[in-house]
């Protein structure tokens, strides 16, 4: 702009952005390097000395070929790194997956809108330039970055105006977004899949001008080949130019991540200019298309209310333009202005009056978030902290983009953290180097900070900021997903994860056809706080693919086991079927894609857990076969006539509780079973190693010594009241539970209920289980029938054996233990001990346990409810009987059974043991493939106990012949 000075030659003005103050330079105006001249100069020798030891190019898809080569992509990696990943949960997404996210949510946009416009029905977008079953990733390297093209075909096997259409209504018309931009990598990513189609659409343009065919051109396609063969740079560039410009958009909330992610797209477009300065053009202005705000406070689809009411999204240029697009008609206008303006100062001038203008509804849009907060509780907020919480008001700052539709791709990576304070941040304000002391340094900084009171008072300020924050996520309206109820209780997002509210987000900035894709923390898929999200996306979206990973390296700072997942979807209907897998340990699962993954029925997910709705990690075809038959089976908590149920129960806390227990057997008069003191079908150590119980109880307390089996009687008094309550319909009267239960009794048996009513569960025999497991054990569910009088602590789950149906009778007797009936036979009872023990419920209870067995989603586990008369009851039911009621303790059992003869022997007690795993196979519906599936897939220790590979084998072929055999020989 003929400012230069002329001895540095003819230097082009390329854009004044590049040249601004960051945000670190105007937070510490007297920040320097060096505390003098002299040792400024050799620090910056120092650093240019490291620095002319790399190759620097302004083409990324360079850096594969030489390691000692950097690109723009470094300063990605530099700004993740300085952001301090575990404070922002900013980790740098590998160009593998931001290009497959990318391709997965562009490629079938594009297509949609193509085929609705033209009427056609292409698959790929290959098929559009006649290559109809050829994928682009078959052809060579492009041109453009990190794509591919394929080369032209004749022209007659294209249809112009399909090409020409794309080119103009679609590609020009796609609006993609990154709410959590970053550094910019996702819209890098996106450039590169549109740029290749760009340049496909041109090429093909010029092919036809060269055959002499450019009169089947339309006059526009004329026009934009002249401006393309008069401008400076080559089609690429011009083509760069222009998705940066039309197609890409980004927020943050770091102001420093906004500049970086501008100068990495400008960069990319270096990349395609000529060595000669005179056919350099100014750099595209981008301040209105990379935003710094906010992206989870602000209004999404409100522009404003108006005299008249709410002026919504969907008015937007769509017939209402007195109430909303004439408003923002001068805004659009200056941004349009600022983004073809040639000069700096033509630029610098627009971009004041679009700022200004943006400025003059901003401030009453913050009044409305100040009401926001108030309605959600956090009062003390006024319009100073609002401004500091950088609201972005979609509509208002991306006013272009919502006069034509709002956004049409979204895509990224939103923070994997929860809102939280962080004296990082905080005190960098008061000490730049903060972030970089040890711990011990950062507790004295922070303790001398804190002595001055301007300091103290802002530090309480800004943690009392993040709890005004939260209140907002956990009441707004904004946020409808994030409170959902497991087993009948609520499960709030009280730490805020940011990921699950910018998912959420997600599906408020997306329109019905927007595709999205995101990569997401594991506990977006198999948290329990996270499952409206989960039913949202199955149920109101079109989900096109997930793929679960665990890191392994992929992400340099993550643990090696951490997981998390990619999903993409279409905005709107809901899912039939999916195409995923999970468990994967490298990226290479992205190339070629759908050969390597299964196609996943929605009810699969959603069955699998239907109280929590936790998505199965899913690593094969097969395996999603074998889901979809143990799923048809009802859950073991659901209540079916005639049906025995599971009812997981906890007796004694072994903490609180400890005043219960002794140690001395000798002064006890029963055992207290911890979960070290049985396995699978064993009580004690007579046929395996456990431990015996080492803790004890007494029938009779004393002020010395209490009694734990009037510990349970007191529990088990409160929950007699409240059975007897319902089971008697005394909520059908206006009376407490205490009151209508001790009536009714009185006027029954002449005396109110106590303590000595209860019938313990210790007066039957019953199942019980390990709480404390993994996947990763020999067997995750490790069940056994104990005897009777014996009680159990919290480290076993037992299984309620009895269950409060009273009769007229029942209610007349003292004590009150006729209204307890059982709830299994003495062979319900073992049928549901050897399924609970079988490899099939195993590998179900494997994909949902990671080191507790958690009680819903016990719950929710699907087993076949065998009873009297059904296949497969009485052979497993007699093998459980003779692998549990050994010794003493069974006598009784086992004469009730019929006299049936324990099994003794090692040899005799594993071939039981394989006889049942191989009838539940069965009992499943498991056929010879599902059953060989399930046991290579399942996890074999290095030393087992009993699942050797031998005994898999011997499984198999005991379920071959019990396919010939039957249940009954």
């Amino acid at each position: 702009e003929d400012k230069q000075n002329p001895d540095f030659g003819s230097l082009p003005y390329l854009n004044g952005g590049l040249f601004a103050k960051n945000p670190v330079e105007e937070d510490f105006p007297d920040a320097k390097l060096g505390a003098s001249a002299e040792e400024t100069n050799e620090l910056f020798d120092d650093i240019l000395d490291f620095l002319s030891g790399w190759n620097w190019n302004v083409d990324e898809r360079l850096d594969i070929v030489d390691p000692k080569n950097l690109s723009p992509a470094i300063l990605g990696h530099i700004f993740e790194q300085t952001v301090n990943q575990k404070e922002m949960g900013a980790y740098y997404t590998p160009e593998e997956i931001t290009g497959f996210m990318s391709r997965r949510t562009v490629h079938p946009y594009l297509l949609d809108q193509l085929n609705d416009a033209v009427d056609a029905e292409y698959d790929e977008i290959d098929d559009v330039f006649g290559f109809p079953g050829v994928e682009a990733s078959s052809g060579e390297q492009a041109v453009a970055d990190g794509g591919t093209m394929t080369r032209q075909v004749p022209t007659e096997n294209v249809e112009t105006d399909h090409v020409e259409t794309l080119y103009h209504d679609v590609l020009k018309e796609a609006h993609i977004l990154d709410p959590a931009v970053g550094s910019g990598a996702f819209l890098l990513a996106s450039q590169d899949v549109l740029v290749d189609i760009y340049m496909q659409c041109i090429e093909y343009f010029q092919q036809l001008e060269q055959e002499g065919k450019g009169w089947e051109l339309d006059s526009r396609t004329r026009d934009e080949l002249e401006e393309i063969k008069e401008g400076q740079g080559g089609a690429s560039l011009y083509a760069k130019r222009t998705v940066i410009l039309n197609n890409l958009y980004g927020v943050d909330i770091d102001e420093g991540a906004v500049e970086i992610c501008k100068l990495r797209l400008w960069l990319s477009m270096v990349a395609d200019i000529e060595d000669e300065p005179s056919e350099v053009e100014p750099l595209p202005n981008i301040d209105f298309n990379i935003r710094q705000g906010n992206s989870l406070i602000g209004f999404t689809d409100l522009i404003e209310t108006s005299e008249g009411g709410d002026a919504k999204l969907s008015n937007f240029g769509g017939g209402i333009g007195d109430s909303v697009r004439e408003k923002y008609e001068q805004i659009i206008e200056a941004t349009q202005n600022h983004k073809q303006a040639e000069t700096s100062k033509e630029a610098a001038n627009w971009r004041r009056i679009a700022e200004e203008r943006i400025e003059q509804y901003r401030s009453d849009l913050n009044e409305k978030i100040v009401e926001r907060f108030h309605q959600a509780g956090a009062d003390g907020v006024s319009m100073n902290d609002v401004e500091r919480y950088s609201p972005f008001h979609w509509v208002l700052e991306f006013a272009e983009v919502y006069s034509q539709g709002g956004f049409n791709i979204i895509i990224g990576n939103p923070p994997w953290d929860v809102l939280t304070p962080n004296r990082e941040e905080f005190f960098s304000r008061y000490d730049e180097v903060f972030r970089t002391r040890t711990q011990n340094e950062k507790d004295e900084i922070q303790e001398e900070l804190l002595e001055r009171p301007d300091v103290e008072k802002g530090w309480k300020e800004y943690q009392n900021d993040f709890e005004l924050r939260a209140q907002y996520y956990n009441n707004s309206p904004d946020y409808t997903l994030q409170k959902p109820k497991v087993a009948g209780k609520t499960v709030g997002n009280n730490q805020n994860d940011l990921s699950a509210l910018f998912f959420e987000r997600a599906f408020k900035l997306a329109q019905d056809d927007t595709r999205v894709a995101q990569i997401l923390p594991g506990v977006l898929f198999n948290g329990s706080t996270q499952k409206d999200l989960r039913t949202h996306l199955i149920e109101s979206t079109t989900v096109d693919s997930i793929v679960g990973f665990e890191n392994n390296g992929i992400f340099d700072d993550l643990h090696q086991q951490y997981k998390f997942g990619v999903v993409s979807f279409k905005n709107s209907g809901q899912t039939d079927s999916l195409r995923g897998i999970f468990q994967q340990k490298s990226v290479d699962v992205l190339t070629n894609f759908d050969e390597k993954v299964a196609d996943i029925p929605a009810e699969v997910l959603l069955e699998f857990s239907p109280e929590a709705r936790v998505f199965p990690y899913i690593t094969s075809q097969q395996e999603v076969s074998v889901l979809s038959k143990i799923l048809n089976h009802p859950s073991i908590g659901e209540d079916i006539d005639g049906a025995w149920k599971i009812e997981p129960h906890t007796e004694l806390h072994s903490s609180k509780d400890s005043e219960y227990f002794i140690e001395q057997e000798s002064e006890a008069d029963y055992p207290i079973y911890q979960g070290k003191n049985i396995y699978q079908f064993a009580h004690d150590d007579t046929f395996i190693d456990v431990k015996n119980p080492e803790l004890f109880g007494v029938d009779k307390g004393s002020d010395k010594q209490p009694s734990a089996k009037t510990r349970l009687r007191n529990k088990g008094y409160r929950n007699l009241k409240r059975e007897l309550y319902y089971a008697l319909n005394g909520d059908k009267t206006s009376k407490s539970q205490k009151a209508f239960v001790n009536e009714t009794l009185e006027d029954t048996r002449g005396e109110p209920l106590s303590e000595d009513d209860v019938r313990l569960d210790s007066n039957e025999e019953r199942i019980v289980f390990r709480q404390v497991t993994n996947s990763t054990n020999e067997r995750t569910m490790v069940a056994s029938l104990l005897p009777k009088n014996t009680l159990c602590v919290d480290t076993l789950t037992t299984v309620k054996p009895q269950t409060v149906g009273p009769s007229q009778n029942d209610l007349e007797k003292s004590p009150l233990h006729g209204v307890y009936k059982r709830r299994f036979t003495d062979r319900e009872l073992l049928v549901a001990l050897g399924l609970l023990n079988s490899i099939p419920f195993d590998f179900l209870m494997r994909t949902k346990v990671d080191s507790h067995i958690v009680m819903y989603k016990l719950n929710e586990s699907q087993m076949p409810r065998l009873t009297d008369g059904d296949d497969w009851f009485n052979y497993i039911a007699e093998r459980a009987a003779r692998l549990n009621c050994y010794g003493d303790s069974f006598k009784e059992m086992r004469e009730r059974l019929g006299g049936i003869s324990p099994a003794t022997t090692e040899d005799e007690r594993k071939k039981i043991q394989t006889e049942i795993d191989a009838a539940t196979f069965h009992a499943y519906g498991l056929n010879r493939q599902d059953t060989e599936f399930v046991l290579n897939d399942f996890y074999k220790v290095s030393n087992p106990r009993t699942m050797t590979d031998n005994y898999f084998k011997s499984v198999l072929e005991k379920y071959e012949k019990l396919a010939e055999e039957g249940p009954f020989k």
